[in-house]
C-alpha cells in the first residue's frame, strides 16, 4: 500500500501508511511512497489543536517528487513546485462571510475546530474534450484546489487526528468515495471551469400595446402573463466550488458555490426545431398564442397572406435567438446576485433511497452535468436551491411589444400585416406591421439593424399610445397597462457609471437622496464593478395617460408645465460638482435665465453665457438640452390640446357616430399633432431622461422598478422611496 511520510524541521511527524479504501490511495498513480516537508516554526508532536500549533493557523505542506492521480489515466498531478497546507479553523464558522471567497458558512459547534488538509493540483491538459472522475468540470490545464475537513474536538491530540485525516484524503470520483466519509466531514474543491444541464424555463409574456399614427377607436385583443415552456441547454463556465457535506445517517449535501465578486458566462440553447420543414410555424403559434386570446390560424392562413416557408423559418429562428438571450439575461442576472450567499445550486442526498437513475444523476453531476438533478426529481434526492428556480417558476418574462395593435385590433392580424423583429441585446420581441417594421429597420434575419433606434421607437410610440388610451379610456377598452422598459448592458462597469444609476433610481423616487449616499459610501473603495444590467420599467393604465396631457378641468397641460418637467428631469439626472453638470444646471435651475434664453432665441446664446465663462463646449450642451425641453414642451401641449378638444367633444356628444363630421376633424387634428412628434422625436427620449420626464408629466404616480446588478452589488426597487423601498448589497 502506498505510504506517506512528512516531516518538519524538528523531525517525522507522520509516518503512515493510506488507507486500503481511502480514495487517495484509490486514485493514486505514482509514486507508491509520498514525502512531503511540512513548514512548523515550532515542534507539534506534543501539542493539543486547542494550542494553535501552526503559524497564523496554518503550515505549508511540499511533496519531493510529482503526483499523479486518475481512475484509468493521468487526470490530476500534484507538482513539487505547487503548495498544499493543512490548517486548524475555530470559531463560529468555516467559511467566513467577510474574508472566503465561497462565503457560505457552516457552523462549528463549541468546543471543537474543523482540522483541514489541501492539496494544489493541476488538471490534466490530456483529459481536454473528455470526462473523467477527478475533472469535477474544470478546464484542462488550470490549477485546482482540493480540501478535506475534519470536525474534531480542541482537546485532540494534533499529531494522530492529522495522521488520520492526510491518510484518509478523500477525492469524491462517486458516490463510493463520498459513502467513505465521517459524518461532519467536508470536501471543497475550487477551481474554475464549466457546468452545463438541460432543463424547462417557463417564460412568462409581458404584453406592451402600442399604437401607431391615425388609430381607430376599437377594442383591441390581446392576452397577458402566459407562459411559454421552453427546453434548452445550459452552460455555465466561471470560477466555482464543488462543495459536499457529509451529514447524519446516510445523507450528504452536494453544492456548487460561485467565487464572489465573479462573473459566469452564460451559454444557452433552446432546443426548439425551426426548421423550414417542421417545427418553425410551432414556434411562432406558441408566441402568437401566449398574447392573443383568440385562437391562431393555421400555417396555411399565413401563407396566403404572403409568408412563405423560408419567411417563417427566418422568423422563427430570430424568436429562438431572442428567448435564449432573454433566457441568458435572466440566468445572468441570478447568478450575479449571488452576493450575500454564493450558493448557485444545492441538492441533499440520501444515498440509502437512490436508485439506479438517481446514482446516475449524482455521479454525473459530480462530472458537471447537473441535468439529472435540474430536469428530473429522483427519490432521496432533494433540490434545495437552484439558480434555474426563477425560470423553471415562471418568474422571468419574455417581454413583448406589440407595435400597432391598435390599428389592427388582434395579434394575429397584427402579424398577418407585418412581421416579428427581435432585439439581439435584450431578447424582447416586437410584433409589428409594416409602418413599424419601416421606421424600425431590420435585417434579412429579423433582428432589429440598431437596438438602440429599436427603443427609441417603442418609447415614442408609448408616447402616442398614452394619447389614445387617454381618448379611448372615456368609451371604455381593455385595461391593459403601457410600458416604458428601458435596458443597458455594460461589459465593464466603473464608479461613475454606477452613481449615475443610483442617480436615475433617486430621480425616479425609488430610492431616498440619504439612501443613495450610503450606497455611494459603501461602494467607496470599489472601483472596477465588472459587469452591470440595468432595467427600468415603468406601465401606464389609462388614468395615468389622461393625467400626461389633461389637468382635472378638461383643459390642455400648458407649455410651461412641460418646460418645469423637462428641466427638473435635466436637473435631476445632473448632480452638482462635475464642471460640464454644473454649467448644464445653470438655466435649469433658474427661472429667470430660462425666460431670457427663451426671449433671447438660441442665436443669442453665446452673447448671453459669454459673460459666465462657458467653453463652446458647454455652450452646445446647454443649447442641446434647450432644444430637448422646447421640443418635449411644445409636442405635449399640442398633443395635450388636440386631446382635450376631443374629450370634451365627446363628454357634451355622448354616443356620438365615429363617422361624425366634427369628430373625424378632431381626430385629424389629434393625428397631425401626433405625427409631428413622430418627425421630431429626439433620441434623448428612448433614454433615462425620457423616462423621468413621462413620470414627471403624470405626476410620479407610474409603478415603477428598477433592477441594478453587477457581481460587486445589487440593487432592487419596487417601490417610491416615500413609501418605502426594497434594496440588497454589500
Amino acid at each position: 500500500m502506498p505510504t506517506l511520510k512528512l516531516t518538519d524541521n524538528f523531525g517525522v511527524v507522520i509516518d503512515a501508511t493510506l488507507s486500503a479504501d481511502a480514495t487517495f490511495a484509490k486514485y493514486l498513480k505514482s509514486p507508491s511512497e509520498l514525502i512531503g516537508v511540512l513548514t512548523t516554526v515550532k515542534p507539534i508532536q506534543d501539542l493539543r489543536i486547542s494550542d494553535d500549533p501552526f503559524q497564523s493557523q496554518s503550515a505549508g505542506i511540499a511533496f519531493t517528487e510529482p503526483i499523479t492521480l486518475g481512475a484509468t489515466g493521468a487526470e490530476l498531478s500534484i507538482k513539487p513546485s505547487l503548495t498544499g497546507s493543512l490548517s486548524i479553523t475555530k470559531g463560529p464558522t468555516l467559511f467566513s462571510t467577510d474574508t472566503d471567497a465561497f462565503r457560505e458558512v457552516i457552523p462549528i459547534p463549541a468546543q471543537q475546530a474543523y482540522l483541514s488538509a489541501a492539496l494544489t493540483a493541476e488538471v490534466d491538459l490530456a483529459i481536454a474534450g473528455k470526462v473523467t472522475d477527478l475533472q469535477f468540470g474544470f478546464t484542462a490545464g488550470t490549477t485546482i484546489v482540493l480540501t478535506n475537513y475534519r470536525l474534531c474536538a480542541i482537546t485532540e491530540p494534533l499529531v494522530p487526528t492529522l495522521t488520520h485525516l492526510v491518510a484518509d484524503f478523500t477525492l469524491p470520483g462517486d458516490l463510493e468515495d463520498i459513502a467513505h466519509l465521517a459524518e461532519n466531514d467536508i470536501i471543497t474543491i475550487d477551481g474554475t471551469g464549466t457546468l452545463h444541464f438541460t432543463a424547462e424555463a417557463n417564460l412568462l409574456t409581458s404584453v406592451n400595446p402600442l399604437a401607431m399614427l391615425d388609430v381607430p377607436f376599437v377594442p383591441i385583443k390581446v392576452a397577458e402573463g402566459a407562459g411559454i415552456n421552453v427546453k434548452g441547454a445550459y452552460t455555465l463556465t466561471g470560477a466555482y466550488q464543488l462543495r459536499i457535506q457529509r451529514l447524519d445517517g446516510r445523507k450528504f449535501r452536494l453544492g456548487y458555490q460561485k467565487k464572489r465578486t465573479s462573473e459566469f458566462d452564460v451559454s444557452t440553447k433552446a432546443l426548439i426545431n425551426t426548421s423550414v420543414t417542421a417545427g418553425s410555424f410551432d414556434l411562432l403559434k406558441t408566441v402568437l398564442q401566449a398574447v392573443s386570446p383568440d385562437p391562431v390560424p393555421d400555417q396555411a392562413t399565413f401563407q396566403e397572406a404572403g409568408l412563405t416557408d423560408d419567411k417563417i423559418g427566418a422568423i422563427a429562428a430570430a424568436v429562438k435567438a431572442g428567448i435564449e438571450r432573454s433566457i441568458a439575461l435572466s440566468l445572468t442576472r441570478e447568478l450575479d446576485l449571488l452576493d450575500s450567499s454564493s450558493t448557485a445550486f444545492s441538492y441533499e442526498v440520501d444515498i440509502g433511497q437512490l436508485d439506479d437513475r438517481g446514482k446516475q444523476a449524482v455521479h454525473d453531476a459530480l462530472d458537471a452535468d447537473l441535468t439529472g438533478l435540474e430536469a428530473t426529481e429522483h427519490p432521496g434526492i432533494t433540490r434545495k436551491k437552484s439558480v434555474f428556480d426563477t425560470l423553471r417558476q415562471g418568474s422571468r418574462i419574455l417581454k413583448v411589444n406589440l407595435l400597432g395593435i391598435y390599428t389592427h385590433a388582434s395579434v394575429t392580424t397584427l402579424f398577418q400585416k407585418g412581421t416579428i423583429i427581435v432585439d439581439r441585446e435584450t431578447g424582447d420581441v416586437t410584433i409589428t406591421d409594416q409602418a413599424g417594421a419601416q421606421r424600425i429597420q431590420f435585417t434579412a434575419d429579423n433582428f432589429a439593424q440598431d437596438s438602440v433606434k429599436l427603443r427609441r421607437v417603442l418609447a415614442e410610440s408609448l408616447l402616442l399610445t398614452a394619447v389614445y388610451r387617454a381618448a379611448a379610456g372615456f368609451m371604455g377598452g381593455p385595461q391593459l397597462t403601457s410600458h416604458y422598459w428601458f435596458f443597458e448592458l455594460h461589459q465593464k462597469t466603473n464608479q461613475q457609471q454606477i452613481a449615475d444609476y443610483l442617480t436615475i433610481a433617486q430621480a425616479l423616487q425609488l430610492l431616498s437622496p440619504t439612501a443613495r449616499t450610503a450606497k455611494l459610501t459603501s461602494i467607496a473603495a470599489i472601483s472596477a464593478f465588472g459587469r452591470s444590467s440595468l432595467f427600468i420599467d415603468a406601465s401606464y393604465n389609462d388614468a395615468l395617460c389622461k393625467l400626461m396631457f389633461v389637468d382635472s378641468t378638461g383643459q390642455a397641460r400648458a407649455e410651461d408645465e412641460y418646460e418645469a418637467s423637462g428641466r427638473l428631469a435635466l436637473l435631476l439626472l445632473l448632480p452638482q460638482g462635475d464642471p460640464i453638470n454644473d454649467a448644464r444646471r445653470m438655466p435649469l435651475n433658474d427661472d429667470a435665465l430660462w425666460q431670457t434664453m427663451k426671449r433671447t432665441g438660441q442665436p443669442g446664446f453665446p452673447t448671453l453665457f459669454a459673460a459666465k465663462g462657458l467653453n463652446a463646449n458647454q455652450l452646445a450642451d446647454i443649447t442641446a438640452d434647450y432644444t430637448l425641453i422646447m421640443w418635449w414642451a411644445s409636442a405635449m401641449h399640442q398633443m395635450g390640446d388636440a386631446l382635450a378638444q376631443i374629450l370634451n367633444f365627446l363628454t357634451s356628444h355622448a354616443g356620438v357616430d365615429r363617422e361624425n363630421n366634427t369628430f373625424r376633424q378632431l381626430r385629424i387634428t389629434l393625428n397631425d399633432a401626433m405625427a409631428a412628434v413622430v418627425s421630431t422625436t429626439h433620441p434623448q427620449f428612448g433614454e433615462p431622461w425620457g423616462i423621468l420626464a413621462l413620470d414627471l408629466a403624470s405626476g410620479q404616480q407610474a409603478t415603477t422598478s428598477l433592477q441594478l446588478v453587477t457581481p460587486r452589488m445589487t440593487l432592487v426597487l419596487t417601490q417610491r422611496a416615500l413609501q418605502g423601498a426594497t434594496s440588497h448589497g454589500n
